[in-house]
């Protein structure tokens, strides 16, 4: 006979765990606030440096992908000056680094844009000669360097072959050669990293709920 208490506790278990998990995130910004959020940081290592960099987005080109129109990271083609090369950087914060964490984020340009917009996110791990305060460590690519499309597109990567208790930032790398004939104007909104463990953890709930039941059954 199963005992109704030991049931119940493990669904308990299964119900806690699974959503106190399924609330957890390493990292989730829609860029409410101002641009750098908290945080996060801005280098542009444009030739030259133009009159922009990284600012809050213009609902007149285009809304947000999620929340208020305006609450997107917005770069454009003056980032450098004119026939310039764009090299237009926007870091994370520090964040954990977990294999089988997913990273997500969402990004466009201007409906019908022929200019050639290009975006890569790279990785910079974290270790003592490696403060990831530069961008010279960002040499991973967790999204190689690709053409903007015209529409909010989700791109996103699955962290494998990182170390125990690795830490790092995320470089989102704007590129664009020679302004005067390309460039245009990007968005980038909705950037997420959740916590890996939720389905792990849900099914470690599923196994003490069963656990409990064949003890009930033995007895």
């Amino acid at each position: 006979m199963i005992k109704l208490g030991k049931l119940v506790a493990g669904i308990g278990i299964v119900g806690v765990l699974g959503l106190g998990q399924a609330q957890a995130v390493i990292l989730n910004e829609g860029f409410d606030g101002p641009i750098p959020p908290p945080g996060w940081t801005i280098i542009n290592n444009s030739t030259g440096p133009g009159t922009t960099s990284w600012f809050k987005g213009d609902p007149a080109v285009f809304a947000a992908q999620a929340g208020a129109d305006d609450s997107y990271a917005a770069a454009n083609f003056n980032a450098a000056t004119f026939g310039g090369n764009i090299r237009n950087w926007l870091l994370t914060p520090t964040v954990k680094l977990h294999n089988g964490a997913e990273f997500t984020f969402s990004t466009r340009t201007e409906t019908g844009s022929t200019f050639g917009d290009q975006l890569a996110a790279r990785l910079c791990v974290i270790t003592p000669v490696q403060d990831c305060t530069n961008t010279a460590g960002f040499v991973t690519d967790l999204i190689p360097l690709f053409t903007v499309p015209d529409v909010w597109t989700q791109e996103f990567y699955t962290f494998s072959g990182l170390g125990n208790d690795a830490t790092g930032r995320i470089g989102f790398f704007y590129r664009v050669n020679d302004t005067s004939v390309n460039g245009d104007y990007i968005g980038i909104d909705s950037v997420n990293i959740p916590e890996p463990s939720t389905l792990a953890v849900f099914a470690l709930g599923l196994a003490m709920l069963g656990w409990n039941l064949r003890r009930g059954n033995a007895r």
